[in-house]
C-alpha cells in the first residue's frame, strides 16, 4: 500500500506543481518503497528526472544473510521476489539525463556486517541493480560504529548528505 501512495503523491506531485526534477533522500524501507514506485512506474520515470539519490541503510535485497560479504555474482542467488522484480525493472529502466546515487550504511558497534537493523550485503546489492547504466553514478560509503538510527541523525553524515546535494562540484 505505501508503494501505491507513494507513486500517486509523486503523480501529484508532478501533475499540478510541475516537479518534473527531484533529488531524494530515503532511509531504511522509505528508501525501498521509493524504488519500487519508482521503478515500477513508466509514468514516473518519463516525467521525474532524479539527480541524486541518497539511500540510508536500505534494505534493497532481503533474502541473504548478514554473514555474507557483497560479491556481484550473489544477485542470481537471491530468492527475494521484491528483488527479483527490482532487478527486472532496472535492467529495463533508462534514466533521464545523468543520476548520482549514493548509498550509506553503518556497522553498529561489535559488528562490521550489519547497523542492527539492515546488514551490508541487502543494502549492498544496489550496485548490482545499477552497475550496467553508463549514466548513473554510484557511491557507497560504510559508517563503522554507527547504528540503523544513527545513519539519519550524525551530524558527519548529514554534513555528507547537504555537500553532496547543495555543494557545487
Amino acid at each position: 500500500p505505501q508503494v501505491k501512495q507513494l507513486s500517486k503523491a509523486l503523480t501529484y506531485l508532478h501533475d499540478h506543481y510541475r516537479l518534473d526534477r527531484a533529488n531524494v533522500i530515503a532511509h531504511s524501507y522509505g528508501g525501498t518503497e521509493f524504488m519500487h514506485a519508482y521503478l515500477s512506474s513508466p509514468q514516473l520515470q518519463k516525467h521525474l528526472q532524479l539527480n541524486k539519490v541518497v539511500f540510508l541503510g536500505v534494505p534493497v535485497e532481503e533474502s541473504l544473510s548478514s554473514r555474507l560479504n557483497y560479491h556481484y555474482h550473489l544477485i542470481k542467488h537471491s530468492r527475494d521476489k521484491n528483488f527479483i522484480r527490482l532487478r527486472k525493472q532496472a535492467k529495463d529502466w533508462q534514466p533521464i539525463g545523468k543520476l548520482t546515487i549514493y548509498n550509506f550504511m553503518g556497522t553498529k558497534p561489535g559488528s562490521t556486517h550489519t547497523d542492527g537493523e539492515v546488514p551490508l550485503i541487502q543494502s549492498e546489492m544496489l550496485k548490482s541493480l545499477i552497475k550496467d547504466h553508463p549514466t548513473i553514478q554510484y557511491h557507497q560509503k560504510v559508517y563503522s560504529q554507527t547504528t540503523h538510527r544513527q545513519l539519519h541523525d550524525r551530524k558527519v553524515i548529514l554534513n555528507r548528505i547537504a555537500d553532496e546535494l547543495w555543494m557545487k562540484r
